[in-house]
């Protein structure tokens, strides 16, 4: 969960989009992410809806498939109450097949959504993927020239004449005529990856590779979960795929995975309700209770939170409220811990000297310099004793090895979370996107010439941790929440959840919504202290309201 999160931070503009911890992280990261920006065909037009929905089953040369019809014929109604143009195909020969793509080639010119459902047998040769006519008898890849649709025509078709493409394949059965294609006694099952153009989906009922079960009930595994979750108001298809996924999964009793492909630019909803507010009120709304309550909080009385209930009582922050409010009457408030000591635990058990000595620059009058440099001359003399022995009864090569493996993870990091490292330490970017270009090679360079290091432009892990953790240690919210994700997830770190819990609760305190995702995971899970599900749903509360997506599901599955 916590590198899906991680993935989307690396995706989109920061909010920052926020949206899931720059995809839960990014994850690893644990839940960042950040919601696209909508370009001129953005997703998130209606406009008008064009689909060619397909379904073949009563094949003649190859086994008959019962649900592909049925699939078919309830997608097209479907598509059609959510107001597409639908181009229906129902157990189509070859011929068939050209009239009616003819057909949807007339009528997709210049619409706004181009979408094709596709139902029945598919196979993959030399990694390109073909849909298989009723009457196709194929004997050798020759064959399919003349008997068989390559998907990258219907693509093309798509992609050329509308703005927005969406391509739902439940088409990975398993086909025997793929054995009579190749000289391996092991021909490729399913379908292959698929490459597609900006402005496009597509989504297959499994992974590539993989076959999918055309199911004993009314309508395949894959297909019923599409027409469950197909309809619902203001769900993003990511989101809602995400929902597919999860049911098709647990109908196959998790032999089935469906596999997307993902290149839209902005948001498509298959069906958009009634937004009484916009996201910029309801943003608005979630930055004045943030702001109400960590006055609240920071005047630290009784009177200050009551108040504070009483104007939000079922605001998002109400739940941490009122648990506050409870410590206050027990007693049992303590000091939040200063940045020094959540700096000081991140690096406490380092086996490198260059964590202790970030330690000194980033606090030079800090509580804990004279252990940080006790640790360093330590380390210092244990490096000349061979097969030195550590405290926990591993060799200081053994931990160091270990080190090194989370050190090679580092690359795994969003591009993002560095260049708001960058900025923070004050090497400016104008637009941290998740790319380096030549205005984050430049910032590195820079970087590097304060660091003495060479200016290659590009940083090693080393100097990877360094910034991000120089950035935590000035107080940028984005490098607590990135520190968080990595030690939660062993990055660049050993993991530790107590620590990762430090730093995720400093930028959720702040109103970061991907530390507050990433926070509610650790909180949903009990990791690094007490589970506690309704501080849990607090927090995905408060990071759904300032526009963090992916925290959707999330705050859905603990019943918010």
């Amino acid at each position: 969960m916590f590198r899906s999160l991680l993935a989307a931070f690396s995706r989109s503009t920061l909010i920052m989009r926020a949206s899931a911890y720059a995809r839960i992280l990014a994850a690893a990261a644990l839940c960042l992410t950040l919601s696209a920006v909508a370009a001129s065909a953005a997703a998130d037009q209606g406009g008008r809806r064009v689909a060619l929905v397909i379904g073949n089953g009563a094949y003649e040369h190859a086994p008959k498939l019962p649900n592909p019809p049925k699939d078919a014929a309830a997608i097209a109604a479907k598509l059609k109450d959510l107001g597409f143009d639908v181009v229906l195909g129902l157990d189509l020969s070859m011929p068939k097949f050209g009239e009616t793509m003819r057909e949807f080639s007339r009528r997709v010119a210049g619409a706004d959504v181009g979408l094709m459902f596709y139902a029945g047998h598919g196979l993959q040769v030399d990694g390109s993927n073909y849909l298989i006519p009723v009457d196709a008898e194929i004997e050798a890849s020759s064959d399919l020239q003349f008997q068989a649709v390559k998907l990258d025509t219907l693509l093309d078709v798509i992609e050329q004449n509308s703005k927005v493409s969406i391509i739902l394949l439940d088409a990975c059965r398993n086909n025997p005529l793929s054995r009579s294609l190749t000289r391996s006694t092991n021909p490729p099952a399913g379908l292959a990856p698929q490459n597609i153009t900006s402005g496009s989906y597509i989504a297959f009922a499994t992974a590539p590779g993989n076959v999918a079960y055309d199911g004993d009930a009314q309508n395949s595994p894959f297909t019923a979960a599409l027409l469950k979750n197909i309809g619902r108001e203001n769900v993003d298809i990511r989101l809602m795929m995400a929902d597919v996924r999860a049911d098709v999964y647990s109908a196959t009793d998790q032999k089935q995975l469906p596999w997307e492909n993902n290149s839209l630019i902005g948001r498509f909803y298959f069906r958009e309700g009634a937004t009484p507010e916009t996201q910029d009120a309801v943003n608005k709304k979630a930055l004045a209770e943030r702001d109400a309550f960590n006055k609240a909080r920071a005047a630290g009385t009784p009177k200050a939170l009551e108040d504070f209930l009483e104007q939000y009582p079922d605001g998002l922050f109400s739940g941490i409220a009122h648990d506050t409010l409870q410590a206050l009457a027990k007693g049992k408030t303590e000091p939040a811990a200063t940045l020094d000591d959540v700096f000081w635990e991140t690096v406490r058990d380092s086996v490198m000297s260059d964590d202790f000595q970030l330690y000194l620059d980033s606090f030079p009058n800090g509580t804990h310099r004279d252990l940080a440099q006790a640790r360093i001359d330590s380390l210092k003399q244990a490096a000349a004793i061979q097969g030195y022995v550590m405290e926990d009864g591993q060799t200081l090569s053994s931990r160091e090895s270990l080190r090194q493996a989370a050190m090679a993870k580092v690359n795994e990091l969003p591009v993002m979370f560095v260049q708001y490292g960058l900025i923070a330490l004050g090497f400016p970017i104008a637009d941290p996107s998740g790319i380096v270009d030549t205005q984050t090679r430049r910032a590195i360079r820079a970087y590097q010439a304060s660091i003495g290091a060479t200016q290659t432009g590009d940083l090693t892990p080393r100097q990877t941790v360094d910034l991000v953790l120089a950035a935590a240690a000035a107080g940028d919210q984005h490098a607590e929440t990135a520190i968080g994700v990595m030690t939660a997830s062993g990055i660049g770190f050993d993991q530790n959840d107590q620590v990762a819990r430090m730093w995720l609760t400093r930028a959720a305190d702040r109103g970061n919504k991907y530390a507050q995702a990433n926070l509610a995971v650790l909180y949903r899970d009990g990791r690094g202290g007490d589970k506690d599900v309704e501080k849990a749903r607090s927090l995905l509360k408060s990071a759904v309201a300032q526009g963090l997506p992916d925290a959707e599901p999330l705050l859905r599955d603990l019943g918010g």
